[in-house]
C-alpha cells in the first residue's frame, strides 16, 4: 500500500493530451485544454477553484472506459484519477481507497486478507471512483445490489471546491446524489467499501437453451430462490446468422472441504442445449476478461 504523497502535474503536452481526448467507445473525441495528474485530493480542490475562476468545465476521469464521452471535456480541464491510487485502510470489515484505484488491484490486495468485495462488475481494470458514480453491475448483483448500492461512504471536492465526506448518515443528500450521478454533482476521491470473507475456489456453470420461454423460466426460478453465487445470461447468435442460442451463466463460490452440489444447483432446471462445469479459483473467476478486455 503506496502511502507517499505524489507530485501533482499540470500538463498540456500533446501526448498526455491526446490520451484522455479518447474512451473505450471511441465514438466521442474531444481534447481539453490540460490535464491533471493530482497528488492529492488538495490539488483537485485547487484545480476546480482555478476552473471557476477562469470559467472553464473539468472532468473527472477514471480508466475510460466510457461508450460516449462522459470522461472528457471539450477546451476545458480533465482530472486523471489514476494518480490517486492508494489503498489507505483495510480492515476485517470495510476498506478505504482512493478512487483511482482499479478493482483488479483492490481484489489483490483483500485477497492476500481473505477478504473480497461484495460485488465486481466482469472486467476487474474499472476504477472505483468510476464505477460508484455509474452503479456497476455484476453476476453478484442478484445477491447485493450494483456496486454503488455497496458503497458505505464517499470523499468529494464540490463544486465550489470544498472537501466533503458523505455517507447515509453524514451529508446523506449530496452521497445520495453522487452514487449514480455521473460525475454531476461533485468529483469522487475516496472511497469506503465493505468487505466479506473470500472464498477460494468458483465452480461455473453454462446451460445453453434453445427455447426463450423457457430460458427466462429458469432465470427467474434460479433469480428467486438464490441458489447460484454469481448469476448472468446472455443470447448468442447462432454462426449461421439464423437463430440465437440462450445462455444462463451461473458459478458457486466454496471453499474446501465443501464443495458444490451439482445435483441440487441444477435440480428442476430444463436447459435443452448442453451444459458445461469449469472450475476456477476465486481470483481467475473474477478476472477472467482482463485478457479479453484490455
Amino acid at each position: 500500500m503506496n502511502r507517499n504523497r505524489r507530485l501533482i502535474r499540470f500538463t498540456q503536452d500533446s501526448p498526455s493530451l491526446a490520451a484522455v481526448a479518447d474512451d473505450f467507445g471511441h465514438i466521442i473525441r474531444q481534447t481539453p485544454l490540460a490535464v491533471l495528474q493530482p497528488g492529492s485530493p488538495q490539488d483537485i480542490a485547487k484545480i476546480i477553484c482555478y476552473a471557476n475562476r477562469i470559467g472553464v468545465t473539468i472532468a473527472m476521469r477514471g480508466q475510460g472506459h466510457s461508450p460516449y464521452g462522459q470522461a472528457q471535456v471539450n477546451a476545458g480541464i480533465v482530472i486523471d484519477s489514476r494518480f490517486l491510487n492508494t489503498i489507505h485502510r483495510l480492515s476485517p470489515t470495510e476498506v478505504v481507497v482512493d478512487a483511482g484505484v482499479t478493482l483488479l488491484e483492490l481484489l489483490n490486495a483483500t485477497l492476500a486478507k481473505g477478504l473480497t468485495l461484495p460485488v465486481f462488475t466482469d472486467y476487474l481494470g474499472l476504477s472505483v471512483g468510476g464505477l460508484s458514480q455509474v452503479g456497476g453491475i455484476g453476476g453478484h448483483t442478484q445477491h447485493f445490489g450494483s456496486f454503488a448500492d455497496t458503497v458505505l461512504a464517499l470523499e468529494a471536492i464540490a463544486g465550489n471546491g470544498q472537501q466533503i465526506i458523505c455517507s447515509s448518515t453524514q451529508n446523506t443528500s449530496l452521497f445520495n446524489s453522487l452514487l449514480g450521478g455521473l460525475g454531476q454533482f461533485g468529483v469522487v476521491t475516496q472511497v469506503t467499501l465493505p468487505l466479506i470473507p473470500a472464498p477460494t475456489n468458483a465452480r461455473a456453470y453454462h446451460l445453453s437453451y434453445t427455447c426463450l420461454e423457457q430460458y427466462l423460466a429458469d432465470q427467474e426460478r434460479v433469480l428467486q430462490d438464490g441458489r447460484f453465487s454469481f448469476l448472468k445470461g446472455q443470447v448468442v447468435p447462432h454462426l449461421s446468422g439464423s437463430g440465437w442460442t440462450y445462455l444462463l451463466e451461473a458459478a458457486s463460490y466454496y471453499t474446501p472441504s465443501e464443495t458444490p452440489n451439482d445435483e441440487a444447483l441444477l435440480n428442476g432446471l430444463s436447459f435443452d442445449g448442453g451444459i458445461d462445469i469449469l472450475e476456477f479459483s476465486y481470483f481467475d473467476w473474477q478476472n477472467r476478461l482482463t485478457s479479453v478486455v484490455a
